[in-house]
């Protein structure tokens, strides 16, 4: 897919609303599982709040 306004992306983010669940991390992750992120680019992801547990893995390629 090619749009006009994107040139590169060097940055993404995923993160919750408050009253959003620990499972909807966990869809974000079922979605990016297998997937990596390559060199130059990176992703950032972001609990509502601290007291949310979010466990990360990032394999670069």
């Amino acid at each position: 897919m090619s749009h006009s306004w994107v040139e590169k992306v060097d940055q993404a983010l995923i993160g919750s609303c408050t009253n959003s669940q620990l499972e909807d991390l966990e869809i974000a992750a079922q979605v990016l599982r297998g997937k990596t992120v390559v060199s130059g680019v990176r992703l950032v992801v972001t609990p509502a709040s601290t007291g949310q547990p979010c466990s990360c893995a990032i394999r670069r390629t």
